[in-house]
């Protein structure tokens, strides 16, 4: 018999989950979207664990992200009692997004909501190993005199959200510390960063998730992700990370290019399911 537990998202990093927290950093690359609602901190955000007794406790878990609006976005993971139990009962007075669903698991769509998930993202990934073996292609670095590639600096967080288009007080500027990230300036102005997401959770783990690439309209179909990109794992592999991992839209087809030509590799398509919500015939 499972039991249900529901908890506040931001609640997984106390010692009393401590065996929640490891089962979802079995794979902190895939967990990494759920780890940055749970850092976040925000009221609306949460987990649920189905378990059972023994060694094996957790039969599956998900994350709900909930809005002023009532739309929720989640991730769901586990058995196919877990998805029955969590589809069955969604309200269909509110949207719903379901997104990184994995091939196995399209088909419970399909049988407890009777929609067919559409491709959503694939995730890539790059080694340590397979990394260090390629040749690094600095060209663009070399071309652009008054280029540089830094670490991210405290006293410009504020710059940073603004070329990412964050608004400044907005809840994830207090993690911003955390953060391990790169930025390329030309004349001193940003025009390309990229972070590591999972530098944001108190601990260190090998493996890093390659978030927030963005790079300036002027700066495109340059070079410059590419040579961001190079820099900044170079850096990260340095200090002892042994596997990078990123999602990128399906339809990204020049971020596809920029990634496979730093030497990611394509692992995994996922999809997604949107609901709206049932409206009232009266």
């Amino acid at each position: 018999m499972a039991s249900l537990d529901w908890i506040d998202a931001a609640a997984i990093w106390l010692p009393a989950h401590k065996y929640r927290l490891d089962h979802l950093l079995r794979d902190p690359i895939e967990s990494c979207p759920a780890f940055t609602l749970a850092l976040l901190g925000l009221p609306l955000d949460q987990f649920v664990f189905w378990e059972r007794p023994g060694p094996a406790r957790i039969r599956g878990w998900a994350i709900t992200h909930g809005t002023l609006d009532a739309r929720s976005w989640n991730i769901l993971r586990g058995d196919e009692v877990c998805f029955e139990a969590y589809l069955r009962n969604l309200s269909p007075t509110e949207s719903q997004a379901f997104e990184y669903v994995r091939e196995e698991e399209r088909s419970h769509y399909a049988r407890y909501l009777d929609v067919e998930p559409v491709p959503f993202a694939y995730r890539y990934e790059i080694t340590r190993g397979a990394f260090v073996a390629r040749s690094m292609d600095p060209t663009w670095l070399k071309a652009q005199e008054t280029c540089k590639v830094q670490a991210f600096e405290p006293g410009r967080a504020h710059d940073w959200f603004e070329f990412q288009g964050y608004p400044a007080q907005e809840r994830a500027f207090s993690v911003y510390p955390r953060l391990d990230g790169s930025w390329l300036t030309v004349d001193g102005k940003i025009v390309a960063s990229v972070h590591d997401g999972l530098s944001m959770l108190p601990f260190k783990v090998p493996e890093a998730f390659i978030s927030g690439i963005k790079v300036a309209e002027s700066a495109r179909g340059k070079g410059a992700c590419k040579a961001l990109l190079n820099a900044f794992l170079d850096r990260l592999f340095h200090s002892g990370k042994l596997r990078a991992g990123l999602f990128v839209d399906v339809h990204n087809e020049p971020a596809k290019r920029c990634y496979e030509r730093v030497g990611f590799i394509k692992k995994q398509l996922y999809y997604k399911v949107e609901l709206e919500p049932v409206k009232s015939s009266s």
